[in-house]
């Protein structure tokens, strides 16, 4: 009988000792659950930004920065940073103060006095910074100028690419194409790839170049930078359509 009550009591013990384990994992679970939202809001940017884009009344291209701090307090100075493609550094584009709230706002160039404004490049990488905190970065990206020119007495035209200032991102090597509009569609006919040569009426010391030669007459076509050569400081771009 002893043997008895001692084996039963121990399975009773066992079976204490189980749910007891079985609760204090319970309890960290269910503690690591409710500190994630704690955590996620720790990583979330204490100033945002958003960039968007017109035209204004004489065509220029006019970017517009705005977001908010998580003060929501007026008065807050904002700087807009840009990073140039290929470069490490950042410069100072634009800076405000916050308004009533904590949003804020800013144009470049500025449509009001004292009409400030800051040159601005394709692949620039903007950050608002706030409170010596960075926002998340924004990539603007414009087409790849890409330009073509009939050379004189040759059936064959040149096409030019110049990267955008610094110049820190060469375009050499990288593959362009000559294109032909057939039954509405373009259809790659050549490919080339471009070669540094500085030129003074088409990118200056910055321009590359590649030489396409064209077989027949009366072809309609045109030229491409794909996005994979147009990275990573433009998106494709392509020339304007001509008869061969």
């Amino acid at each position: 009988m002893m043997s008895r009550w001692r084996t039963g009591s121990l399975r009773v013990e066992t079976k204490r000792l189980h749910w007891a384990i079985a609760a204090t994992l319970l309890l960290f679970v269910a503690s690591g659950l409710a500190v994630q939202p704690t955590t996620a809001a720790s990583r979330a940017h204490a100033v945002t930004l958003n960039v968007g884009q017109y035209r204004n009344s004489n065509g220029v291209r006019v970017l517009v920065f705005s977001g908010s701090v998580t003060s929501n307090a007026g008065g807050e100075d904002v700087e807009v940073l840009g990073q140039d493609c290929g470069v490490r550094g950042s410069r100072l584009i634009s800076a405000t103060q916050t308004r009533a709230g904590g949003g804020w706002q800013v144009e470049n160039p500025e449509q009001n006095p004292p009409w400030r404004y800051t040159p601005v490049y394709s692949g620039i990488t903007f950050r608002a910074r706030w409170n010596n905190q960075l926002s998340a970065p924004y990539v603007d990206r414009v087409a790849a100028p890409i330009v073509a020119s009939k050379i004189r007495g040759r059936r064959a035209w040149r096409v030019y690419v110049a990267p955008p200032p610094p110049g820190t991102v060469s375009m050499k090597g990288k593959l362009v194409e000559l294109q032909r509009l057939r039954r509405g569609l373009w259809k790659t006919i050549q490919r080339a790839r471009l070669v540094y040569k500085p030129r003074l009426q088409y990118g200056g010391a910055l321009n590359h170049e590649a030489v396409f030669a064209v077989p027949a007459r009366g072809w309609t076509l045109r030229a491409s930078l794909p996005a994979q050569s147009a990275a990573p400081c433009y998106s494709a771009g392509v020339t304007p359509q001509w008869r061969s």
